[in-house]
């Protein structure tokens, strides 16, 4: 990819010339480490031109070339730009596919380049100061080897350029130490800067002794060691064990004394302990005088250039190697060696090893195996071919060892190296004595080809460089199954093949277009179909210039043997299988099991018989020696060794089975085995081993030792075992039965007869479904249908009659087996009895509780209601006397003091509602954080100055579905008790908090997810007694006349109706902490509590329609009263029939129902579902005393339904009539 940069692009060419100029490159001679470079880059990417290039402005020019023959080209250059610009690689497959880019190549002799690869050539600091680059004629493509060698020779060209300006600039260092000392302190300091910068490089400088008295950044960045940690160590540390054992610093240094430097290539040893591979030079240091002070050593890491020129030489050997694998021969004839080389084809021609073929032999060699009547003509055409630079074609004999003479046709050209080196002579020979005659030699080298071609049974094909198919001989068609060499001829050679076997077709066509050869081996379906195995080599046909100008390709049916192969591999791989499970049956086997051949030799036995024989295998050669496997007779006896059971199967053939031994294991203890053994035969029948299954019989010895004991005492055993049972069976308390599945008792013990008063046969003979009571048979016959199923039925209860007639209850434990019911029944009518005396018991206790309870919330309604009716009935009197009297100037007093009281006996209701957990909810979404932000000003002033008021609301609280109002209402309550509770100051705070309940506890909430509210004060605290009682109605704590005792109660009913839960955590002396909490809501929180007053009302618009059913007539008159008195036309019926009796009335306009919800008969809801049935856009307005009438599916009604609480008042009545009607009107 480009480099990025934020500089512009006339800064980056600044630096770039400057970092040019600072190696002072240009002009300078050629220099063989360059050359050699380029040349490695050309061998190793296949092309024919290659060059170091910099651009300094007005030229391009090349430090070392292949294939250009200039110095210089004009200065537009566009690829090496853009190569500048890469990170690392600019390649261009075709530069036919990139505008502009033949303007790089101006100047240029020959023909245009089609294919570029360039590699920046970057200083230390990135910088990139000119290309290495590889160009051919024709389009092409480098494969991951080459481009890791042609990176590899980038930086090793950088490496170079490195090394002479470090030895440049160390000379300019050096010349100036000698001019002066005070020049040369001051140079020192800019030396040891040049040395730091040349980073890449290690400098290295010692005094006499060899130690180190400076050390660059270079060293320490190439073996490790800092500066201070070899100042003053000797040099040898860099040297491997090796050198320094041979004494290679101090060869070194005399070498450097003898000489003025020394310069090698060799191994050394990093701070790790790691080597690298380094090039350097070693010089002596001299002072003004010229005596000798020290030793400067330079030296350049070049192990990844080593390995790149490994890398290279080994693709190298392999090209030549896939030459010399070629089926035609070929030979190079040097001329400066004067040595002629050949492939091991044309060794086999001459008579040749491949090895003197390949080391090459002499002129007279070659000649001497020519027959003399064409020797002379031979060396006459190669030296005119010589001399003249031509072609040649000469055919001649050739005398093989064993006198056998061979024609050969031998066909070449020669070409001359650049520079004036001498020529070489290239070609190939072809064996023509079958087609020998007297026909002109080109002539009959070409009729004896096309007859080998045509009766070789390989498939040999001419293709161009391309892989367009030119020839295919008759053995090739018949191989292919081709009936037309047309079908063939001019298309690609690739389409034989199977795209599978693309990339090794790609190598071999690649090493063949590059003067090798390639080689592979696939498989590929005849034209018929039929699959193949087909072994290929292809070879380039060279031109009269040596250049490939088609392939040849040459490819072996070898079908049959990788068949063979496969079905050897197939075969081995069987029997490795077999030898594994017969392993693993032996190794998994519950017998031991061992084997001997014929010999008596014992050749293995697997792990089982280890185990008992408690040893491995005793070496044993032949029968005599199975003696040392000591068996004994049951009698004890030593068994003889001609009756041992293997030594029987070897020697007569017997097979024996089952026979028991006592065997004398490695221990020295005997142990019970079972031998059977037999001869293992040929196939012609003899016995060739044997084998012996060995069974450890301890176990079963000693079992049936012990039946033995057992029958001798089982007698007596059961004798006694009989007489307990029948013990049990006869004087149990417990009831014994055994039942058949019709119905009927088959045996019973005698505590049947005496719990239910029958006589056993009166029992025997009644089937037992008689006895059961009528309430229980059902359940009786469900019992006896699992145990039918096979299934116990462990205690089940039911009723069977006694004789006098009354019920007993039983309890069966019962399982089904064989056939029949075996059951243990007990008698557990007392037990029963008992708990229902304990359940009576318990029931008139709370009973008892609750009419107490009854009595105290009566007394306390009582009290509250006898004032709240003295203030209304007192007031309304009054009224009454001052109208009679005609003074109406305090009616408006006595009304304001009447409605006062009603209104206190309507909170008084509320609470006492709330207790009940009857009072109306109005849930919404309420987020109580910001609930309690909006009453802290209020709570603050409720509290005093004298009680520290505190708030922590918790971050990201979770929203809750609750009456915000009751909420309200709630933490007033609680904060007027903290306050009340610290008369003398204290600290009261309100907190809220996100609480996750995985486990219920007892008196606690269900699992779930809950918003806490909790109100904790620093006050009196209350006793376990009074925090019991403390949400009990009227139940206070406070003087008379200041507390209802109907806050925390009315608290309690409003938590719990919420779906929630309150807790009180106090103990006198240390405060009082109560939380409350409520479900969370998994919506989002109303923005803002919405108000809870009514809204104003307003005058009906003409013709609008209200219904109201209410079966109090006082209300029902009161709401009709209101109606009309806005402007409604108000129609009305006392129970739910009527009111629907007027809703199916098709003509009658009906804008909105009001009804009671506990009507008598149909209630309030009922009649809403019908009627919105009739009228599906019907509003309807409830108006109830009690939650559990309006709470409609968990407290939620639908849209177009709301509910109004009594008492109420008008204002709210037609605030919301005229708000519903309105909303009912715009859906």
């Amino acid at each position: 990819m480009p480099r990025s940069t934020d500089s512009s692009a006339g800064d980056r060419e600044r630096q770039r010339r400057a970092a040019l100029d600072a190696y002072a490159v240009l002009d300078t001679a050629r220099e063989p480490e360059f050359d050699d470079i380029v040349a490695m880059a050309a061998r190793a990417c296949g092309t024919p031109i290659a060059h170091i290039n910099f651009i300094d402005g007005h030229r391009q020019w090349f430090k070392a070339e292949v294939g250009i023959g200039r110095r210089e080209l004009p200065a537009e250059a566009p690829l090496c730009a853009a190569t500048l610009e890469e990170e690392e690689i600019l390649l261009v497959p075709d530069l036919a596919a990139r505008p502009g880019a033949d303007a790089s190549f101006r100047g240029l002799a020959g023909p245009l380049p089609r294919f570029y690869a360039g590699v920046p050539l970057r200083t230390p600091e990135g910088v990139a100061i000119g290309t290495l680059c590889v160009l051919d004629h024709r389009p092409r493509e480098l494969d991951g080897q080459q481009l890791f060698i042609l990176k590899a020779l980038a930086r090793s060209v950088m490496a170079q350029l490195d090394l002479r300006r470090a030895v440049a600039e160390r000379d300019r260092a050096l010349e100036q130490g000698r001019r002066a000392e005070a020049e040369r302190r001051r140079g020192d300091a800019r030396s040891r800067h040049v040395l730091d910068s040349a980073i890449d490089y290690g400098i290295i400088s010692t005094d006499l002794d060899g130690r180190v008295t400076g050390w660059n950044e270079g060293a320490r960045r190439i073996m490790g060691w800092t500066e201070a940690e070899m100042l003053g160590q000797p040099a040898s540390r860099i040297f491997t064990p090796e050198d320094n054992a041979i004494g290679r610093p101090a060869t070194e240094m005399a070498s450097a004394l003898a000489t003025g430097r020394g310069t090698n290539e060799r191994w050394h040893q990093k701070r790790d302990g790691t080597r690298f591979w380094a090039d350097g030079e070693m010089m002596a240091l001299r002072d003004e005088d010229g005596a000798v002070t020290g030793f400067l050593k330079i030296l350049r890491d070049r192990t990844e250039r080593r390995d790149a020129e490994r890398t290279l030489r080994e693709s190298r050997e392999r090209s030549d190697a896939a030459l010399a694998s070629g089926l035609v021969g070929f030979v190079d004839w040097d001329a400066a060696s004067g040595l002629v080389r050949g492939d091991a084809r044309f060794a086999g021609f001459l008579g040749l090893s491949e090895a003197e073929a390949a080391a090459g032999v002499g002129p007279e060699e070659l000649l001497g195996r020519i027959d003399p009547a064409d020797r002379d003509a031979v060396q006459r055409q190669v030296g005119a071919s010589f001399a003249e630079g031509t072609d040649f074609v000469s055919e001649f004999h050739v005398a093989r060892d064993g006198g056998e003479a061979r024609w050969l046709l031998l066909s070449g050209r020669c070409y001359r190296a650049e520079g004036g080196k001498p020529p070489r002579l290239t070609g190939i020979a072809i064996d023509v004595t079958a087609s020998r005659s007297a026909e002109a030699a080109l002539r009959a080298s070409e009729e004896l080809n096309r007859r080998v071609l045509a009766s070789s049974g390989d498939c040999i094909v001419v293709m161009d460089l391309d892989g367009t198919v030119r020839f295919v001989n008759a053995g090739g068609l018949q191989a292919l199954e081709v009936d037309d060499a047309a079908d063939l001829l001019g298309g690609p050679w690739e389409k034989l093949w199977p795209a599978t076997e693309g990339e090794a077709i790609g190598r071999a066509l690649a090493a063949a277009r590059h003067g090798g050869s390639g080689r592979f081996r696939g498989p590929a379906a005849t034209a018929k179909g039929n699959s193949r195995w087909w072994d290929v080599v292809v070879t380039p046909i060279v031109d009269a210039g040596g250049a490939p100008e088609r392939l040849l390709c040459v490819s072996r049916d070898i079908t049959a043997e990788i068949l063979a192969e496969r079905d050897q591999l197939s075969l081995v791989a069987e029997r490795d299988a077999e030898r594994l499970r017969l392993k693993a049956v032996l190794d998994a086997a519950p017998v031991g099991i061992l084997f001997a051949e014929a010999s008596g030799r014992i050749v293995g036995q697997n792990p089982r018989a280890d185990r008992i024989f408690g040893h491995g295998v005793i070496p044993t050669d032949v029968v005599e020696g199975h003696g040392d496997w000591i068996l004994y007779t049951p009698d004890r006896e030593r068994l003889a060794l001609d009756r041992y059971p293997l030594v029987r199967a070897l020697a007569r053939g017997e097979t024996s089975a089952g026979e028991e031994y006592l065997y004398r294991r490695g221990d020295d203890s005997l142990a019970w085995v079972q031998l059977t053994a037999a001869p293992i035969r040929d196939a012609a029948g003899d016995i060739a081993g044997g084998v012996v299954c060995i069974e450890d019989i301890a176990a079963r010895k000693t079992a049936e030792a012990a039946l033995r004991r057992l029958n001798g005492t089982l007698e007596a055993t059961v004798a006694e075992r009989t007489h307990e049972l029948d013990s049990i069976w006869r004087h149990s308390r417990d009831m014994f039965c055994v039942a058949r599945f019709d119905g009927t008792f088959m045996r019973l013990n005698p505590a049947w007869a005496e719990t239910l008063g029958w006589t056993p046969e009166d029992l025997l003979d009644t089937p037992f479904f008689d006895l059961v009571h009528p309430d229980d048979r059902g359940r009786t016959a469900s019992a006896m249908a699992v145990l039918g199923d096979g299934l116990s039925v462990p205690g089940f209860e039911n009723r069977y009659r006694h004789k006098d007639g009354s019920y007993r209850w039983f309890s069966w434990n019962a399982v089904p087996h064989e056939g029949l019911i075996y059951s243990i029944v007990r008698d557990i009518t007392d037990e029963k009895e008992a708990a229902a005396a304990l359940a009576k018991a318990e029931e008139a206790l709370r009973q008892s509780q609750k009419m107490e309870a009854v009595g105290q919330l009566t007394g306390g309604i009582a009290h509250d209601f006898n004032n709240l009716l003295t203030g209304i009935t007192g007031a309304l009197d009054l009224m009454q006397r001052r109208i009679g009297q005609g003074r109406t100037a305090d009616v408006g007093r006595y009304v304001e003091i009447a409605i006062g009281s009603a209104n206190r006996a309507a909170a008084l209701t509320h609470r006492l509602l709330a207790f009940s957990r009857r009072q109306p909810l109005d849930p919404r979404p309420t987020d109580a954080n910001r609930l309690v932000g909006s009453m802290e000003d209020l709570l603050r002033r409720t509290t005093g100055e004298a009680i520290a008021f505190q708030v922590a609301l918790a971050d990201d609280l979770w929203p809750t579905l609750c009456d915000p109002h009751q909420l309200e209402n709630a933490l007033l309550n609680l904060v007027i008790n903290a306050r009340d509770a610290m008369p003398d100051g204290g600290r009261l705070t309100i907190e809220t908090a996100n609480v996750t309940v995985d486990a219920a506890e007892p008196d606690g909430p269900d699992p779930g997810a809950y918003v806490a509210l909790t109100v904790t004060d620093t006050g009196h605290g209350m006793a376990p007694d009074v925090a019991a009682r403390a949400f009990d109605p009227f139940f206070t704590t406070k003087p008379m006349g200041q507390g209802t005792g109907l806050g925390l109660s009315m608290i309690y009913g409003f938590v719990r109706q919420s779906e929630g839960h309150v807790a009180i955590d106090s103990a006198a002396g240390r405060g009082t902490r109560v939380r409350i909490v409520l479900p969370r809501f998994a919506g989002t929180a109303a923005s803002d509590v919405p108000p809870s007053g009514p809204a104003a009302p307003h005058r009906a618009p003409a013709r609008e329609t209200v219904l109201v059913v209410e079966d109090e007539p006082s209300v029902r008159d009161l709401v009709v009263e209101v109606l009309v008195d806005l402007g409604y036309r108000a129609l009305q019926a006392p129970d739910g029939p009527a009111g629907l009796k007027l809703l199916r009335e098709h003509g009658q306009r009906i804008d909105l129902l009001v009804t009671d919800v506990g009507l008598p008969g149909m209630n309030g809801r009922q009649l809403a579902e019908q009627g919105r049935r009739l009228r599906p856009d019907l509003p309807v307005l409830f108006i109830t005393g009690y939650a559990e009438d309006a709470t409609f599916g968990e407290g939620h009604l639908d849209p177009g339904l709301q509910m109004l609480t009594k008492p109420f008042t008008i204002d709210a009545l037609a605030g919301r009539i005229r708000a519903m009607i309105e909303a009912g009107a715009g859906r």
